[in-house]
């Protein structure tokens, strides 16, 4: 759900703008909605132009689509065919759906392995009377939000959390062949994962699944199919297998993709 967490992780000045950009909840905002104009995206998303994917048009699914940050990155350096994109929050509505592109097919619900609605935080900057909600954060868990707001905002009295519910549905997906899958939901990337295991098995897709506690259960769950888990080195340009490094997102792979 999230537009770019981070522009890069690797160039030094760069992690340093990130923090400054993370320091005030109204910086953060600004360049947000800059950024969100733009096809700027994550430091480990540029591995994606090193798979070797069987077909020349490529058939993607994005869940957590946000504004569609991913979607205009990716179409820079990859060929699409066809394109899912999942994002339930409605504020990401307009400016998803401003993507004109036949292409591209938008569901505006959440999946996930059972249907249902379920609540999410989401943190609220106070100024003055008006109430900004930093959408790019919500969370599933609320100590999870409190953590990571504690570890990226250094001004963050006025931040206060309020609950929100969205709609999950068990994705209908039929007749579609995916290459590329990738994964963003703050939490809920393992129950993703598992309600599309039809495709996942079916395909063998590759996958970029965002940073969480739920990797270990999700690198167990896609060893059945002799995944590995992989982070993309931007400096070598190559994709790194038991890396210490911590990515903002891992890659799973099958050996055909490297």
């Amino acid at each position: 759900m999230s537009i770019s967490k981070s522009i890069t992780q690797h160039n030094p000045i760069n992690i340093l703008i990130e923090k400054i950009i993370r320091s005030h909840p109204l910086i953060y905002l600004f360049s947000k909605k800059i950024l969100s104009y733009t096809s700027i995206f994550e430091d480990d998303m540029k591995g994606v132009k090193y798979l070797k994917f069987k077909n020349t048009k490529i058939n993607y699914i994005d869940v957590g689509a946000s504004d569609g940050v991913s979607v205009r990155f990716f179409n820079k350096i990859l060929n699409f065919n066809k394109i899912l994109c999942y994002e339930p929050n409605p504020i990401f509505k307009k400016r998803l759906s401003s993507i004109r592109s036949q292409k591209i097919k938008v569901f505006f619900y959440g999946i996930s392995n059972k249907s249902g609605s379920i609540n999410l935080y989401v943190p609220v900057y106070y100024l003055f009377n008006i109430k900004l909600y930093l959408h790019t954060y919500i969370f599933y868990q609320k100590k999870a939000l409190i953590k990571q707001l504690n570890l990226d905002f250094i001004f963050k009295k006025n931040i206060k959390i309020e609950k929100i519910s969205f709609n999950l549905k068990k994705p209908q997906i039929k007749n579609f062949k995916a290459d590329l899958i990738k994964i963003d939901v703050n939490g809920h990337e393992y129950e993703v994962v598992k309600s599309l295991k039809h495709i996942i098995f079916r395909n063998n897709p590759a996958l970029i699944i965002e940073r969480g506690s739920h990797i270990k259960k999700i690198s167990k769950f896609l060893a059945k199919k002799k995944y590995s888990k992989y982070t993309y080195d931007i400096v070598k340009k190559k994709f790194v297998r038991g890396s210490r490094e911590i990515p903002l997102s891992y890659y799973y792979l099958t050996e055909n993709y490297l």
